[in-house]
């Protein structure tokens, strides 16, 4: 039987957002895109579709809160925060008042409604200027996809079954995923996206997670099971990485 064939190591320049060394095989997480399918929904099913939205808000707001909750204890009152933003964000009338009139207005299901509002706000947010609004854009798509797996639209990462030292490699990472993949043998983070004040750049430091952002292209390069090298404090992310 044939050996199987070695890939070449490759090392990438990225922005060493949370310091450290992690030695680990990689593990891929789509988490840009998700295959949210719009359903017309009947006139005589929107207040039926409503509900199901509304159910999903309760769900989601007092998983977030429990969050809350474990972070403020386990790692302090600044991430507490980020959940709380995230909190007052599902209670806004304005924000839960234009996922209902979607649903209502366009006739959809509320899985495209929320999908759809939470793009339009996030990207008019992103837009601005000021770190303020761009961080309120991430924490938009943290709640949408928080209320999306509440749905049943996405599921969430559950890496808890795999063995070895893991290094997540993935678009981006939401708050509320850097802290539940935290908790899993994850040992480092490469993504391709997200800044040195990120939410999730700010977990990372609390967890002692070495994070290497700024990696375009890198989940399309790696395949499960690649042993990776993570350095947080040179910004450098080795792929394939040889015994030396």
């Amino acid at each position: 039987m044939s050996s199987p064939v070695e890939r070449a190591e490759q090392v990438f320049q990225g922005l060493g957002v949370s310091p450290g060394i992690a030695i680990g095989r990689a593990v891929s997480i789509a988490s840009q895109e998700h295959e949210i399918i719009r359903f017309p929904i009947p006139p005589d099913r929107i207040d039926e579709e409503i509900a199901r939205l509304d159910e999903a808000l309760g769900k989601a707001q007092a998983e977030i809160e429990a969050m809350r909750l474990k972070a403020g204890a386990e790692l302090g009152a600044e991430l507490a925060g980020v959940f709380e933003a995230h909190s007052l964000m599902l209670n806004d009338a304005a924000f839960v008042g234009k996922l209902r009139a979607r649903i209502a207005e366009e006739r959809v299901n509320a899985e495209w409604a929320v999908h759809e509002t939470a793009e339009d706000l996030a990207s008019r947010f992103a837009r601005l200027e000021a770190e303020r609004f761009r961080e309120k854009s991430q924490d938009l798509v943290d709640v949408s996809r928080h209320l999306l797996r509440c749905l049943g639209a996405i599921s969430h990462h559950d890496i808890s079954e795999l063995e070895g030292e893991i290094i997540v490699v993935a678009h981006d990472l939401t708050p509320s995923e850097a802290i539940r993949l935290g908790r899993n043998r994850v040992v480092g983070f490469a993504l391709e996206t997200g800044g040195r004040t990120s939410h999730t750049a700010i977990i990372a430091r609390s967890l002692h997670i070495p994070l290497v952002t700024g990696l375009p292209g890198v989940t399309e390069l790696v395949t499960d099971d690649d042993p990776v090298i993570v350095d947080g404090n040179k910004g450098l992310v080795t792929l394939h990485a040889t015994a030396e």
